[in-house]
């Protein structure tokens, strides 16, 4: 009986861990504006997300980001610095701020992406820290894909 207890209790906290690893997946919420109908903007919104699922607060060479931008600059993402702030990593930002995109629009032959960061908080004492960037980027066409670009 104590083997089984045991057994349970291990099954029990990998359940709770496998639990809690999902949700650290990072999900975007999408505005209800963003016309999900398009090919391209749901194409791009999934690049906005495979971007952020690729260690966004590293510099490499990310197959998300435009080639022009990564040959010009060593640091490409220049929206990168008031994301992180110089300190923070990406999975601390998506446990404390939800991306929420705003917009996909487009703009001749880009698309703008908009996306807010905000907390879902209701405690009043971090309502004033409740918002924590509005991140603009840009996608293009390259190769036929989609990629990021400022």
């Amino acid at each position: 009986m104590k083997y089984f207890v045991i057994i349970l209790l291990f099954f029990g906290g990998l359940n709770h861990l496998l639990a809690q690893e999902k949700a650290n997946e990072i999900s975007l919420l999408i505005s209800s504006r963003v016309d999900t109908t398009s090919n391209d903007v749901k194409s791009i919104i999934k690049l906005y997300e495979n971007y952020y699922k690729s260690n966004p607060d590293s510099i490499y060479d990310n197959p998300f980001w435009n080639k022009r931008e990564k040959e010009l600059y060593k640091d490409f993402d220049f929206s990168r610095e008031s994301i992180f702030q110089g300190g923070m990593n990406a999975k601390t930002l998506f446990k404390y701020f939800s991306p929420f995109v705003m917009s996909v629009e487009p703009i001749g032959e880009k698309y703008q992406i908009r996306v807010l960061f905000s907390s879902p908080t209701t405690n009043p004492q971090y309502a004033g820290s409740k918002v924590w960037c509005i991140q603009k980027l840009n996608a293009i066409k390259e190769n036929g894909n989609w990629v990021l670009k400022i």
